[in-house]
């Protein structure tokens, strides 16, 4: 059957959105997160994508995507040792303990994907030819800005209708269908590998404060504060460009210290007025970040589990355009038949698209 129907994005079209080219960066260090989108912008956001997404004829000697999840997998490994060696006590915050509660099912799921991807697995996978998602899975691409745009919180009925809203512009393979649990999962992965290490570094900065606040409070018990009540410069390095968690730990340590820390808070606020900032916005900032965090660590286990349980199997029958078409047989024998011959057919199917360099549909 002829594919004329769909509307195909010209083949020297380049991804030029201000707002996908951001979110599609496997670079970035923040959390995996864009607007929250309702259904039909969502939707309309997976017909941008498709549009958007240009393929490359590059072959890749080693596999970015495979690359990108030994990364996140050391990465997260070496994130649960640091969470887990720490007095519960000591963790601070929600998002600590998502995790810290959640690392068998994060487990559980870095073995799964370690036997979906092995070596090559991707190579039949259509693969983006420019920036910045070069290399990777045009479907990983679909996987990675479902997740942005609904905060990490997946259920099927989401993934069934972005999924049939990119299809309005281009067909998906029979193979990135099949694929997209896995991209689910590795973008999931990725989004708490993220947030574990944006974690982790806001308790290095915590500690920073801690150890500087130490030695403030010592040099001015020893005379390092003149009599203009100021702390002595050499004292002031870390305060020219603070970072949220290293207030917000410096402000609780000033409360708790009480009128003796008093030099040491006008030196803080001086600061950070020099800035343009105050300690209020900043401890504010930092604690509504920390709030969203939870909440998308929450997500991102909660969507691993949800992966786990959805029937992959109908969800591809439902979803295929080659399915469709297939189930059209004029003998009216394939719809009749069971799951393992009806895929024996679709394997066919790939196999001749591949050789022939056609598309799956013009085969089916």
């Amino acid at each position: 059957m002829s594919s004329s129907f769909l509307e195909l994005p010209s083949p020297t079209a380049k991804v030029t959105d201000s707002e996908i080219l951001p979110l599609l960066d496997p670079q970035r260090q923040g959390p995996i997160r864009a607007e929250l989108l309702g259904m039909e912008r969502l939707e309309s956001q997976a017909r941008r994508l498709a549009a958007a997404c240009v393929l490359g004829q590059r072959q890749w000697v080693n596999s970015p995507l495979l690359k990108r999840f030994v990364e996140n997998q050391r990465a997260l490994i070496k994130a649960r040792r640091e969470i887990l060696g720490h007095d519960r006590q000591e963790v601070q915050g929600i998002d600590a303990d998502w995790l810290a509660d959640n690392f068998h099912i994060v487990d559980d799921v870095l073995r799964e994907v370690c036997q979906d991807l092995p070596q090559g697995y991707d190579e039949v996978l259509p693969k983006l030819g420019v920036p910045p998602l070069s290399g990777f899975p045009r479907v990983y691409a679909l996987a990675l800005t479902l997740i942005a745009h609904t905060d990490s919180e997946l259920d099927e009925p989401k993934i069934t209708r972005f999924v049939k809203a990119f299809q309005e512009v281009v067909p998906l393979t029979i193979g990135e269908l099949w694929a997209l649990p896995t991209m689910f999962r590795l973008v999931l992965l990725e989004n708490l590998r993220r947030l574990a290490e944006q974690m982790l570094r806001r308790w290095e900065e915590r500690q920073r404060a801690e150890r500087w606040f130490e030695q403030a409070m010592a040099a001015a018990e020893s005379a390092g504060i003149d009599g203009s009540g100021k702390l002595p410069e050499a004292q002031l390095a870390p305060l020219k460009e603070p970072s949220g968690p290293f207030v917000v730990r410096l402000v609780q340590l000033l409360r708790d210290q009480g009128p003796a820390a008093a030099p040491v808070q006008r030196r803080l606020e001086a600061a950070l007025t020099a800035l343009g900032q105050e300690s209020d916005e900043i401890l504010s900032r930092e604690h509504h970040r920390q709030a969203v965090n939870q909440i998308t660590v929450g997500n991102c286990v909660l969507s691993l589990r949800l992966l786990s349980a959805v029937d992959w199997n109908s969800f591809f029958e439902r979803s295929s355009l080659v399915e469709k078409i297939l189930r059209e047989d004029p003998a009216g024998v394939y719809p009749h038949q069971d799951f393992a011959t009806s895929d024996r057919y679709r394997k066919v199917v790939e196999s001749i698209a591949r050789e022939s360099k056609a598309d799956e549909l013009t085969v089916a």
